[in-house]
């Protein structure tokens, strides 16, 4: 199998093997339990139990996580005037922009999530700085792109717009970094990220940047910005007890998946 992460799970009160991955995108099967339980880092675990269904409370487990993202449609949003209301009042603005939806496999779940940081260029929403946690200004205590439980998480969508900048303000560069992470309690562990965004001229010329995986530097400073970045209640993440990572890689020959058990 190849490099894949692992997420070291404790197993929680009432909860079997089947039930954690089911939490990670699996469907529960009794082929995929029995895979997952064979994988090289449960060595030391199926030594101590025997069968996973001997499995206790404070038990740490190992899950693989072998979830991508595809990208499923990229596709511009050309300068037209649309209505936007400032300070009560309605007036016509030209925006332009882009859409994007990128895919995950696997089945939806509570702990493979979405998260997002942009980098607005010249034009900040609101009082909000530059760089900051998607969305931006926060609607939640959470660093996630998705409210919890709001969604259905095997999926992303955006839809950014800004308006056609002035001559003076020169050309707006709108930039994202986005990440299919894994949530373990308040612990995040980037699995996949990609870099994405579009410039607009004075002129309306709207250009997409093309959608790709993220380089590690970007990705180290997406990390220090989820750190940094703050909730509804304008505390930092880092303060409330959430973690950010990259994911360690591993390999385990043993691991036999089949996609088709997911």
């Amino acid at each position: 199998m190849a490099l894949h992460h692992v997420e070291k799970v404790r197993i929680g009160a009432g909860k079997n093997l089947g039930d954690i991955i089911v939490d990670y995108g699996y469907s529960g099967s009794d082929a995929i339990v029995e895979s997952i339980w064979e994988h090289c880092k449960n060595r030391d675990i199926r030594k101590k139990r025997g069968h996973h269904k001997n499995l206790q409370l404070g038990d740490t487990v190992y899950i693989p996580l072998i979830f991508s993202g595809n990208i499923i449609k990229r596709s511009k949003i050309e300068a037209r005037w649309v209505e936007k209301k400032a300070n009560g009042k309605k007036e016509k603005i030209k925006a332009a922009g882009m859409y994007l939806i990128i895919e995950r496999s696997g089945f939806s779940s509570a702990n493979l999530r979405w998260v997002q940081t942009i980098d607005q260029g010249n034009q900040p929403v609101g009082s909000t700085s530059s760089e900051c946690v998607d969305p931006c200004p926060p609607d939640t205590n959470e660093p996630f792109y998705y409210d919890t439980g709001k969604e259905d998480y095997t999926r992303f969508g955006d839809k950014p717009e800004r308006e056609v900048p002035t001559k003076e303000m020169g050309i707006t560069r709108w930039r994202a970094v986005t990440s299919l992470v894994a949530v373990t309690g308040r612990r995040v562990t980037i699995l996949a990220t990609f870099y994405w965004g579009f410039d607009i001229t004075p002129e309306a010329k709207l250009t997409l940047e093309n959608v790709r995986k993220a380089s590690p530097d970007e990705i180290k400073n997406h990390i220090e910005l989820l750190r940094q970045g703050r909730g509804k209640n304008k505390k930092l993440f880092k303060g409330e007890g959430w973690t950010f990572r990259k994911s360690h890689k591993v390999s385990c020959l043993s691991f036999k998946f089949n996609p088709k058990h997911l």
